[in-house]
């Protein structure tokens, strides 16, 4: 194409049907007929003549389209031409000339003429109305619509919401009845929540592996937080525990999903059964908020393991529980105090147990190391408890049923283990029962004692499952999981009749139980 076609074409691109280019040299010619001054000429006609033959020149324009510009770009140059500022000079200096009746009805001419000599903006399809005056991202305001959409059909007036930190400033700007826990005190220069940090350090984390979620969820609960929106590659692998934690999924978008929580007073525990390669006994009860309970801990030989376990916790137990100082419920116990390693433990309560030698001669075929180590242990924290105890730790209320005192002695010909601890811990709606290593002997004085409070949604079975409490006892405790601290060789052992667990799995099967023990792995419940 000639240059001439190149600058015919780029103009007819401006220029459109030309109209408005018609009204434009008009608008030039009344002005350069009938403006006196020469400021005002300089300005709108001489410049729009130069800046019209400078564009439509061939040279020039070539040079502007092949080396500076570009010929995508040249038609825009036009847009250097005065129009719109000529055609509103002319106009006024048009209706000066006029009288009052003539001046309005001119006006109402002119302005008629421009508009009939146009377009509305929205028909070529180039530009379009804006529905989002904010300039928000809009699977942002898809969260913020779905979250709404939620709360309205739920009959919720609280909206209050945790999001991933690249949706916080425009949940903020695109719905102010949206609440998130963050901010300050502008006048005592103060954070409004501790939690906060906390919060957002869990939140920023790349993959559902490295969350707490139990904490996450305790924390939002903390601060009434009843919504939750997550990444969905986070939300993949999270989605299940969170529904566990109480906040389940309700929408999503594309890259998230949305959580809602029916009841933020409600905080939940996470029990833990830790396994072994042999019949032993440790158990975490890790709150919501961050503390941690401890019962037992296992063989001397595992106190590393169950140090691992303490610290990757943050390296304090708010309470540690020792059922009993049978080697494979306190070894570890006795080894971790006398090197504590910089872990802090608050509390710990054991059974004031019967000294070594009513124990041998009640029971000649046990053994008594591990009492001994236990009881040369100076512990200031130590709290002895008895039977009707009741303690409070971490939220969770702790019933005692059992410890030693005279009247296990006049049941039992077995003291360490009878004289277990056999307690119950109980959350807002669930309770879990632990059994120690109480056994058969018990199990009639513990159902007259306290009958239907057994009933349990979880339980520690008594002495491994081997042996421990009478059918008519677990029958009374009816819980829908049953944890077996007990390797494979005790579950499924070799030599028929040896052990009694397997007849005590199937009578917790037939009760309805899951079964939990130590060839599935670290097996947790959720208690609520």
């Amino acid at each position: 194409m000639d240059i001439f076609g190149r600058i015919f074409s780029s103009f007819q691109r401006f220029s459109g049907e030309g109209t408005y280019l018609i009204l434009f040299l008009c608008a030039l010619f009344f002005v350069y007929l009938h403006e006196k001054r020469k400021s005002v000429k300089l300005t709108f006609v001489e410049y729009s003549i130069g800046i019209g033959l400078l564009m439509i020149f061939p040279l020039t324009a070539l040079v502007i389209m092949d080396y500076l510009i570009g010929e995508e770009v040249y038609w825009r140059m036009f847009w250097l031409l005065p129009i719109p500022f000529v055609m509103a000079y002319a106009a006024v200096r048009l209706l000066e000339r006029e009288k009052n009746g003539k001046k309005v009805f001119l006006a109402f001419f002119l302005c008629a003429v421009v508009m009939l000599s146009g377009k509305l903006v929205y028909a070529n399809g180039e530009i379009e109305r804006s529905s989002n005056l904010e300039k928000i991202p809009s699977e942002s305001i898809e969260v913020c619509n779905a979250l709404s959409r939620d709360a309205i059909q739920n009959g919720l007036k609280k909206k209050r919401v945790v999001v991933p930190s690249e949706l916080l400033p425009y949940v903020r700007q695109y719905d102010a009845t949206i609440e998130m826990p963050y901010g300050r005190n502008a006048i005592k220069q103060e954070k409004l929540s501790e939690n906060c940090d906390n919060i957002y350090g869990i939140m920023c984390k790349k993959k559902a592996e490295d969350m707490d979620l139990l904490h996450l969820t305790g924390l939002l609960k903390t601060e009434d937080c009843n919504y939750l929106v997550m990444k969905l590659d986070v939300a993949v692998n999270a989605g299940t525990e969170l529904g566990q934690y109480g906040y389940i999924q309700v929408a999503a978008t594309e890259h998230y999903v949305l959580y809602r929580c029916d009841d933020t007073s409600q905080h939940c525990y996470k029990i833990t059964q830790h396994p072994n390669e042999k019949n032993s006994m440790f158990y975490t009860i890790k709150c919501d908020m961050g503390g941690l309970i401890v019962v037992d801990g296992g063989w001397a030989d595992n106190a590393e393991e169950t140090r691992e376990v303490i610290r990757e916790n943050g390296n304090k137990v708010d309470a540690w529980f020792i059922t009993h100082p049978h080697k494979d419920h306190a070894g570890a116990f006795c080894e971790i105090y006398k090197e504590p390693q910089g872990m802090e433990i608050d509390m710990v309560y054991a059974v004031n147990m019967a000294d070594e030698t009513l124990c041998e001669e009640n029971a000649p075929w046990d053994t008594f190391e591990t009492l001994e180590a236990f009881k040369a242990l100076t512990i200031p924290q130590l709290q002895y408890v008895h039977k009707g105890d009741k303690l409070s730790v971490d939220g969770l209320d702790i019933d005692i049923l059992n410890a030693y005192d005279d009247y296990v002695d006049e049941i039992s010909n077995d003291l360490l283990n009878d004289g277990s601890m056999m307690f119950k811990v109980t959350g807002s709606t669930q309770s879990m029962l632990f059994c120690g290593d109480v056994g058969v002997s018990m199990s009639d004085y513990l159902l007259s004692e306290y009958g239907n409070t057994l009933k349990s949604n979880y339980l520690q079975m008594g002495h491994h499952g081997n042996g421990g409490l009478k059918d008519d006892f677990y029958r009374t405790v009816a819980p829908s999981v049953a944890f077996f601290d007990a390797p494979e060789s005790l579950m499924n052992p070799v030599i028929p009749d040896k052990y009694t667990t397997p007849e005590n799995r199937k009578l917790m099967e037939k009760l309805g139980a899951d079964i939990r023990y130590f060839a599935m792995g670290e097996n947790s419940v959720v208690l609520k």
